[in-house]
Parts: C-alpha cells; structure tokens; sequence
C-alpha cells in the first residue's frame, strides 16, 4: 500500500544504512529526520568548512549528539551531500603531510600525494588492494601541505624516470631526499 501523507522531512532508505540525523519511521521505507542531530549535522559542515579536521568534528558531533558516525562517514557526508567543493575543503586545511606510499606490485614507482592524517590515507589505498600491502614508507609535515605537495611532484617531475599524476617512476630513497629537502 502506498502512503500518500509522507511527511516532506522524510527521506526514502536507500540502504541498510541508517543516515546520520534520521531514524527508522512509521512508515516502511522511510525515514523521520531528528531535528538536533540535523542540527548539530550543519554546524559540523560549518566546523570542516572552515578548516576543522573531520576526524575532530566527528568526535565533537559524538559528544553532542550521543550518535557515533565515523571521520571517513562524516567526510563522504560533507564532500557528497553537500556543496563543499572537496578541493576547496582540503586547502582550508593546511596543516598537513607530504607522504610517500609503496606498494611490493609497483616497486619502481611510489605514490607522492598529501594528508591531513596519513594513517586514514594508507587505510584508504588498502581497499584497492586484495593484499592491503601499501606501506607509508615516509612522511613530513608542512604548515602549507598543499604547496609542499606542489613543489615535491614539481621536483620529482624533473628527477624520475616516468610518472603519472601522484605516482612517480623513482628510488623511494631519492624521492624522500627531495621531500626533506623543500
């Protein structure tokens, strides 16, 4: 049977998942918005806009709301149900790494590329890999990481062999003095 009176607040399940700021309603499929969770959704959205890290706004959104969502849940929140411009997000963070990941399948190359928290972008290359064999072999922190990560690919542009955005064609060692050197 189909409802006719849906509550326009109410949003349809798409998934097994229940969104942050909702919860299970009255009627099959959808679900009833609760109003201070959504609240407190916004003002985080506020909080990462201006240069927060997630993975403090997701505790401080656990603290407020007594409902857990994870910084990687909170971040694929910001990026994809909001306006936020993912780069535009990640220059108002500028404190930050220059990173260099390995992986044994490409041991010639190395990933060069930048983070607010290294450990979660490791985490992240891991699902992309039936092995989870990317290792952070090194990492140096800038105030102006994204420069810093500017600089380093422009540098390792002129000293590898090959490359390919992110991914450079050079001995790990080398690539690393370049890094501690800018």
């Amino acid at each position: 049977m189909k409802h006719i009176n849906i509550p326009k607040e109410y949003i349809k399940r798409k998934t097994s998942t229940i969104d942050f700021g909702y919860e299970l309603s009255e009627i099959k499929g959808y679900l009833k918005p609760i109003p201070f969770q959504l609240k407190s959704l916004r003002k985080a959205e506020n909080k990462i806009k201006n240069g927060e890290s997630t993975r403090k706004v997701a505790e401080w959104l656990f603290l407020e709301t007594n409902r857990y969502i994870s910084c990687v849940g909170l971040w694929k929140h910001i990026t994809k149900k909001t306006e936020i411009d993912f780069a535009e997000l990640c220059d108002k963070q500028p404190d930050g790494y220059v990173y260099i990941l390995t992986n044994p399948a490409w041991s010639d190359w190395v990933k060069v590329g930048r983070a607010v928290n290294t450990k979660d972008r490791c985490s992240q290359f891991q699902t992309s890999s039936p092995h989870r064999d990317y290792k952070m072999y090194f990492k140096r922190k800038f105030k102006l990481h994204k420069q810093a990560e500017d600089t380093a690919h422009e540098l390792l542009k002129k000293e590898s062999l090959d490359f390919n955005n992110e991914w450079f064609k050079i001995d790990k060692d080398k690539a690393k003095k370049i890094i501690k050197n800018i």
